[in-house]
C-alpha cells in the first residue's frame, strides 16, 4: 500500500523547526513598505495570505527581490508557495496574529493556482468594545466594520513636524462609534467612495488599520499604503451585520452627515491682537501678590483654600485672580542651559520614566518601547521691565528652529554632552508674543515658571501689537482697588502690619472668619466685622466653637 503524502500544509502549523514548507494561499493584501520623507522608493514588499482553514500569515520580499516577485502577484489570486524562509513574527506592526512570518528569497517558487478558489477576505473583525480594551495601544493591525455617519471635511494639519491632510469619519457598530482618522492621499479613495450616488449610511469594512488614541479617546487610523477599505461590501458578512443594526435600534436609513460649517480656527493675528488680554509679567506677577495676601488672610482666619476655590465669598470676589491665557510682548534673554532641553515621549505625548531599567509612562500606565524625542525647552525672558521663566514645547519650538527634535539630536551627534545646538541657542535675543496659560495650579504653586501655548514671531503682528499697546491709556490693574486702604498705604510708603493687613482685607470684603462667630442664649449665631474680633483674638483666645458656615455682613455706611 503506497503512503499519501500531504500535499500542502497549513498555515497554523508553520514554526522555524522545519524549512521544507508547501502552501497553497490565497493572497488577500499586499503592499510596498517605504519610509515617509521617501514614499515613491520602497525598501520591501509586505503580503497577506490565507488559506482553506482562516489561517492568516504574512510575508515580506526584501528589495533585492522584489522585482522578482512584484509582478507575479496579484490581490485575491491563489498561489502555491515553496523554498521561504520562517522567522519571528516582530515589528512594530503586525499584520497578522501569527508567531512567525515568511521571507520570500531567490529561491523561492510561487506558481498561480489556475481554477482553484480560497473564499473569504482574511478578516479579523473587531468590534468597538474590543478596540477600547487596547486603550489605544496595540501592536497588531486591525480589521472593523461599520457604518458611515459622520464625515468631517479635509484638514491640514502639523505632524511630526511635517504638513499632512487629515479627515475624521465617525463609524458606529452595535457597541458603539469609533473615530477613523484618515490621512494622506488615502483621503482621495474615501472621496471616490463618498461620490458614489447612494441611499442610507454605507457599511465599511476597514482592513489592516492601526489602531491609536487621540485626546483620550481610542481610534483607528490608516496606515501608509496598507490600509484598505471596502464600501458597501456585496458579502452575506455586510448584510448580516446592516440588518443587526436594526435589532439595536440603529437608524441606518439617512444621509451621512457631512461637516461642513466647522468653526474656522482664528488666525495667527486675530489669536495673538483680539482673542487674548494683553498683559506685562509685572502684572502675572501682581496676580500672585494679590493671591498671596489673600492667602494669608485666609490662613490666619482659618478659612479654607484650596485649587478648587474657597469655601467663602472670597472665590467670587470679582477681583481674585482668574486662571485663563494672556499675551505676552518679551525678549529671550537666555537659554536655562542647566535644564535638558528635550525629554523622551511616549505616543500620548508625555514624558516617560525608568521603571527598573525600562521606559514607562504612567499616563498610559504601560511600558514604551516606540519613544519619540521633543523639545522642552525653558526661558528667560524679559518684556523691559521685569524677567520670568517661559516653557518652550515641541510645537512651538519647531515653529521657531524649523526642525524635528528627532533632527536636531542627530545633527549634534559627536558633539560635547550637554552642548545646546546653535538653532536653539539663537533663540536668544529675539523679541516675540507669547501665549501663556495662568493656571489656578500655577497660581497657588507661586511660580514665576508659566507654559507656552503659542509663539509668534511674525514682525508685523508684534509691530500691530506694540502699536495697540502705546495707544491704549495705561490703566490701573483691575484687582488693584479690591483693597483701597493697603493700595493708598502702599501708594504712601506706609507699611502695615500683618494683623493689620488681615482686619483690613475683612472690613473691605465684608467677610466674617468663622473662628469670630459666636452662639448666643437661644442657639442663634451672629457675627460681626472681623475688625473687632481679631484684636479680642490677641488679648484672650476664644473657646473652640463648632464649625459655622461662613456669613457675609452687610455693611450699611453712613
Amino acid at each position: 500500500m503506497a503512503m499519501v503524502s500531504v500535499a500542502f500544509h497549513k498555515i497554523n502549523s508553520i514554526c522555524e523547526r522545519r524549512q521544507n514548507w508547501r502552501l497553497r494561499v490565497k493572497l488577500v493584501r499586499v503592499w510596498s513598505m517605504c519610509a515617509v520623507a521617501t514614499p515613491s522608493d520602497p525598501y520591501a514588499m509586505q503580503m497577506v495570505f490565507v488559506d482553506e482553514e482562516g489561517g492568516k500569515i504574512e510575508a515580506i520580499v526584501q528589495r533585492q527581490f522584489m522585482k522578482k516577485f512584484s509582478q507575479c502577484l496579484v490581490e485575491g489570486e491563489v498561489y502555491k508557495i515553496s523554498n521561504f524562509g520562517v522567522s519571528s513574527n516582530g515589528g512594530k506592526f503586525r499584520a497578522s496574529g501569527h508567531d512567525y512570518k515568511l521571507s520570500f528569497t531567490a529561491c523561492t517558487q510561487v506558481t498561480k493556482c489556475v481554477g482553484v478558489s480560497i473564499p473569504g477576505l482574511g478578516l479579523s473583525l473587531l468590534k468597538t468594545s474590543d478596540l477600547k480594551k487596547t486603550r489605544g495601544h496595540s501592536v497588531y493591525l486591525v480589521d472593523f466594520m461599520g457604518v458611515v455617519t459622520v464625515v468631517s471635511e479635509e484638514l491640514n494639519i502639523n505632524k511630526e513636524g511635517r504638513k499632512t491632510r487629515l479627515m475624521l469619519i465617525d463609524l458606529v457598530d452595535e457597541f458603539g462609534k469609533i473615530r477613523f482618522a484618515v490621512f494622506g492621499d488615502f483621503i482621495n479613495v474615501v472621496m471616490e467612495f463618498l461620490a458614489l450616488e447612494d441611499h442610507g449610511f454605507p457599511v465599511v469594512i476597514i482592513q489592516f488599520a492601526r489602531v491609536n488614541l487621540y485626546k483620550g479617546e481610542v481610534g483607528i487610523q490608516n496606515v501608509m499604503n496598507a490600509t484598505k477599505i471596502l464600501w458597501n461590501p456585496h458579502i452575506p458578512l455586510a448584510v448580516e451585520f446592516k440588518n443587526s443594526l436594526a435589532v439595536h435600534e440603529i437608524e441606518t436609513n439617512v444621509s451621512i452627515s457631512t461637516i461642513t460649517d466647522r468653526r474656522q480656527a482664528p488666525s495667527m493675528r486675530d489669536e495673538f491682537l483680539k482673542l487674548y488680554p494683553k498683559k506685562s509679567i509685572g502684572q502675572l506677577y501682581d496676580m500672585l501678590e494679590v493671591l498671596f495676601c489673600i492667602s494669608v488672610f485666609c490662613l490666619f482666619c482659618g478659612l479654607i483654600f484650596s485649587l478648587g476655590g474657597m469655601r467663602c465669598s472670597l472665590c467670587a470676589h470679582p477681583f481674585f485672580p482668574q486662571e485663563g491665557h494672556y499675551i505676552i510682548l518679551a525678549t529671550v534673554s537666555e537659554i536655562v542651559d542647566d535644564f535638558k532641553w528635550w525629554y523622551m515621549a511616549c505616543s500620548c505625548m508625555k514624558g516617560v520614566s525608568f521603571v527598573e531599567g525600562l521606559p514607562f509612562c504612567e499616563d498610559c500606565n504601560r511600558y514604551v518601547f516606540d519613544m519619540t524625542p521633543r523639545y522642552k525647552v525653558k526661558l528667560l525672558v524679559c518684556d523691559g521691565n521685569d524677567n520670568a521663566f517661559f516653557i518652550l514645547w515641541d510645537l512651538d519650538c519647531y515653529y521657531l528652529v524649523n526642525k524635528t527634535c528627532r533632527q536636531m539630536l542627530d545633527d549634534i551627534e559627536g558633539q560635547p554632552k550637554g552642548l545646546l545646538p546653535e538653532e536653539i541657542r539663537n533663540l536668544v535675543g529675539k523679541e516675540m508674543l507669547f501665549r501663556i496659560e495662568n493656571s489656578h495650579e500655577d497660581l497657588l504653586s507661586f511660580s514665576d515658571t508659566y507654559k507656552i501655548k503659542k509663539v509668534c514671531c511674525d514682525v508685523d503682528i508684534v509691530a500691530q501689537y506694540k502699536e495697540e499697546v502705546a495707544d491704549e491709556t495705561p490703566l490701573k490693574l483691575k484687582f488693584a482697588p479690591a483693597f483701597p486702604k493697603l493700595a493708598e498705604a502702599d501708594a504712601n510708603g506706609e507699611g502695615l502690619e500683618l494683623s493689620t493687613c488681615c482686619k483690613t482685607i475683612a472690613t473691605e470684603l465684608e467677610i466674617t472668619p468663622p473662628s469670630c462667630v459666636t452662639s448666643s442664649a437661644n442657639g442663634e449665631e451672629s457675627g460681626s466685622l472681623g475688625k473687632r474680633d481679631v484684636e479680642d483674638q490677641d488679648e484672650a483666645p476664644l473657646k473652640r466653637k463648632k464649625r459655622s458656615r461662613v456669613r457675609a455682613v452687610k455693611v450699611e455706611r453712613n
